[in-house]
């Protein structure tokens, strides 16, 4: 039964000459932006090869400056890539709110609750990450296919049966299990599967430019100015001229013809003197468009990243929650493929990260419309009360709603995320983000997010090491040996191979008085947890997630 099919048109590519087998490629993904190579680079982890092909040419020259949340540095740290971007990133530790002619230096990605092993915000090229993600396939054995145009796509109940296009205009059929669209530019998947999509747009008029500004202020900083003319947003960049410049207005305001020279009066306007634009290159008028498509997944068509969503003011943004779909989507399709899952746990997928893309356009609003709004600008300005309120700030954007630090996701009310009984009565909830602090193992420091970042579920016993009997985890033992689970003990009190709190402050952290287990997924979210020794509901989620593992 055919259930979708489109012919594109525009450009065309070349394909590498890869043989073809009889049987069906695991996994097509369409498109090698940071979306599409971070889901086959977390495949490779889970060893599922996939095939990833560009239409677009081999060079990596994308100068554009990305801000990765410390929760994407997170996901990427699992898989040994987060280095290699800090060594040429740079670290914004600290935002400096300038309002009622004063200046307070914030510091709303730091070390709080829930913390991080990277409580900054990293600058870096596109560029950069595109080919860290593309050296890491290479090491693995799997290469991006460049210049080559997926332009049909035939989906059936067993494969989509995919039509590629190589410059010479000769064409090749490969059927495969499952096609991933990455490209929203490009999105061949998206029209194969019929999926629509919905787009917003603010009551808001953005200048942006990359500009040079005299006495440059602190590189290490993101600065922003709020007046009642607006709000200016001022951030370093990985390039010359150095900085790019963000003038938010109404919409309605008189547009000038002369960008450069109305990005300069912006700067003036609302920096109140201490932004002096020297140089201004690249002026661009960005709109406040935000679309996100009505559904993930088709059968085995499926859509993450720039193909799924697209957020055109605030772009990083958008790279940070096509990483976490890449890492929702990436384990999930590996156990399907391997036989180990089915049918419920893909359909978490459009479940869990469909309702994150729709928050983005929700929380910019918000911001915008609070920093932009006349009266409170004018109040800010008239009273002085910026400096007195800025200081509460930080420990709002700590807390576990933090937007700055990407932190804040939750798979609430997901099948993949349930509270067992008896009940926790702290920690994190089923759904959440596991927390991140030190622990000592074998003598040596580890952080917890470490020890549980191998791609595989974690069950983590908490606890004297005396509660948990090797028969209490015995039944687990196929799932262990399968690879697809790993058991960790943390306790206060030291012994091998034993993840120790001496302090009791994270097990504090997680709710657990005497005993208690949390199981994390590949992601790093609890998809289960208890209090107490008594693993049959582990079991009996791990049994309705993952039923194609025999327990006898």
């Amino acid at each position: 039964m055919v259930v979708g099919r489109i012919r594109a048109r525009g450009t065309v590519g070349y394909m590498s000459a890869t043989p073809q087998s009889g049987e069906p490629v695991d996994v097509l993904i369409d498109g090698a932006g940071p979306t599409g190579l971070a889901l086959a680079a977390l495949l490779t982890a889970c060893e599922v090869r996939p095939r990833i092909v560009q239409c677009r040419g081999a060079a990596l020259t994308n100068p554009q400056t990305l801000a990765l949340h410390p929760r994407t540095l997170e996901l990427l740290s699992g898989i040994g890539v987060t280095g290699p971007l800090l060594d040429r990133g740079t670290l914004i530790r600290r935002l400096c709110l300038h309002a009622g002619g004063r200046a307070v230096s914030l510091t709303p990605f730091g070390t709080g609750s829930p913390g991080t092993a990277y409580p900054f915000l990293l600058l870096c090229s596109r560029e950069h990450l595109e080919r860290t993600l593309t050296d890491y396939l290479a090491a693995r054995g799997v290469e991006v296919e460049h210049d080559t145009e997926l332009f049909d796509a035939e989906e059936s109940r067993e494969y989509v049966t995919c039509m590629l296009r190589r410059p010479d205009r000769r064409t090749r059929r490969l059927r495969v299990r499952y096609l991933v669209g990455c490209d929203g530019r490009h999105d061949i998947a998206g029209d194969a599967a019929h999926v629509e999509s919905r787009e917003e747009r603010g009551p808001w008029r953005f200048l942006a430019g990359d500009v040079r500004v005299a006495d440059g202020p602190r590189g290490d900083e993101i600065h922003v100015f709020t007046g009642e003319a607006g709000l200016l947003l001022l951030h370093p960049l990985t390039r010359e001229p150095g900085w790019r410049l963000l003038v938010v207005g109404r919409d309605g305001t008189e547009e000038r013809p002369d960008g450069a020279a109305e990005l300069g009066r912006g700067a003036d306007r609302l920096g109140a003197g201490t932004v002096q634009v020297t140089e201004v290159e690249r002026v661009t008028r960005p709109r406040p468009r935000h679309r996100v498509a009505l559904r993930y997944r088709h059968g085995r068509i499926l859509l993450a990243g720039d193909a799924a969503h697209t957020h055109d003011v605030l772009e990083a943004q958008g790279v940070n929650v096509g990483v976490g779909d890449a890492w929702n989507l990436g384990w999930k399709l590996a156990l399907v493929v391997r036989g180990a899952a089915g049918e419920k746990l893909l359909e978490t997928y459009e479940t869990e990260r469909r309702p994150v893309a729709d928050a983005v356009p929700r929380h910019i609003d918000r911001a915008l419309r609070a920093a932009t709004s006349p009266r409170l600008a004018s109040l800010l300005a008239r009273s002085g009360l910026a400096p007195h309120l800025a200081p509460l700030l930080p420990a709002l954007q700590q807390g576990r709603r933090s937007l700055f630090r990407g932190t804040a996701v939750a798979y609430h009310g997901s099948p993949d995320a349930v509270e067992g009984e008896p009940r926790l009565r702290g920690g994190p909830r089923a759904g959440e983000r596991m927390v991140d602090a030190e622990v000592i193992r074998d003598g040596t420091p580890v952080r917890l997010h470490e020890a549980l970042a191998a791609p595989r579920h974690h069950l983590l016993l908490c606890g004297r090491v005396e509660e948990w009997g090797a028969a209490r985890t015995a039944p687990l033992l196929p799932l262990v040996r399968s690879g697809l689970l790993m058991v960790h003990r943390l306790a206060a009190e030291p012994s091998p191979g034993t993840l120790c709190d001496a302090r009791g402050t994270v097990l504090a952290e997680l709710g657990v008085a005497r005993a208690g287990h949390y199981l994390v997924r590949p992601d790093g979210h609890v998809a289960y947890r208890a209090a107490g020794t008594d693993l049959t509901g582990v079991r009996a989620h791990l049994a309705d997630m993952l039923p194609g593992i025999d327990e006898g």
